[in-house]
């Protein structure tokens, strides 16, 4: 269990990274005397090597050509922030919603700790391609209100013990979600996110899991969370790919429940729901009330090296 919260504190620090958050000063003009200072004449071009704002203008650096948006991303990125329900009025400029991780960053290394913790060595696990996902500022106030609210809601039964996690961060949780990819994403370099219905890691990047009906299930380990993907595949011809997307969780208050009914003695308020088995050594699956409760962090999109199993 402390392994794990460890991983998921490692996590949440690369998906908050402070090399994300690009600072610019404006130099300090020098002090002139007033008989020297002369008029700057707005038309006249600043020289080589000269500093404005603190970007060199010279010569030999070419301006950056622009950029037309791609409309698909475009679009994936304004349902996205729609399905948060932004608080800001104008639109934020458009992002790339997934890039992919190459050797030598330092998440390589953390994600696929985390993805071979929990997984079924008889099984085999090949990964192909590990995108991270990328969330707009709207997105990740979102998130953190969220956490608020849970906290407020339980503040003041902070002296129960089992109250201690939810009044700290919401009791976050890390979990996973089996799904398939049935388009190029990944593939030499395209992170595009496409319109396909069908492509469920697509739709839930570009929906922030915002499914519709209200609930978003998931699992604790990912060797359940391959059964789901392998369960998706399966359905969508051999175009489909098997992909685990890792999440940070604010499951808040839990109600447990089996399959004669509920195991909590309390009554009150549930923020989630957790299913268990008929032994009820492990859990099957978390079942989330709020897209705002999810953040997607990570895709690993894989495949098994025994061809006889999913």
């Amino acid at each position: 269990m402390v392994e794990r919260c460890l991983i998921a504190a490692s996590l949440a620090a690369l998906v908050c990274h402070p090399s994300s958050t690009i600072k610019c000063f404006k130099p300090k003009p020098r002090p002139r005397s007033p008989q020297k200072q002369k008029p700057e004449d707005p038309s006249a071009s600043p020289p080589k090597g000269s500093k404005r704002h603190g970007v060199v203008i010279g010569k030999e650096v070419p301006s950056k050509p622009k950029e037309k948006p791609c409309p698909k991303a475009a679009s994936s990125s304004s349902s996205a922030s729609k399905s948060r329900k932004s608080t800001k009025t104008k639109a934020e400029k458009p992002i790339n919603l997934v890039s992919e991780l190459v050797g030598g960053d330092p998440s390589i290394g953390v994600v696929e700790s985390i993805i071979r913790s929990g997984w079924v060595s008889e099984v085999g696990l090949r990964i192909e391609k590990v995108l991270r996902v990328h969330h707009s500022l709207d997105v990740l106030h979102g998130f953190e209100e969220y956490r608020k609210t849970v906290k407020s809601k339980y503040e003041k039964d902070r002296i129960r013990k089992r109250m201690e996690r939810l009044v700290v961060d919401g009791n976050e949780l890390l979990q996973f979600h089996g799904a398939a990819i049935t388009c190029s994403l990944g593939i030499n370099g395209f992170s595009t996110i496409c319109k396909k219905k069908c492509c469920q890691v697509c739709r839930i990047i570009a929906s922030g899991f915002d499914t519709g009906d209200g609930t978003i299930s998931f699992v604790h380990d990912s060797g359940k969370a391959h059964e789901k993907a392998a369960k998706e595949c399966s359905g969508k011809g051999e175009c489909a790919r098997k992909a685990i997307v890792v999440c940070r969780v604010i499951a808040g208050r839990i109600a447990h429940y089996h399959a004669h009914g509920l195991m909590d003695e309390e009554e009150g308020e549930f923020d989630s729901a957790m299913e268990w088995g008929e032994q009820f050594s492990k859990p099957k699956r978390l079942v989330v009330l709020n897209s705002e409760a999810v953040l997607p962090c990570f895709v690993i999109i894989y495949n098994v090296k025994n061809k006889n199993l999913p």
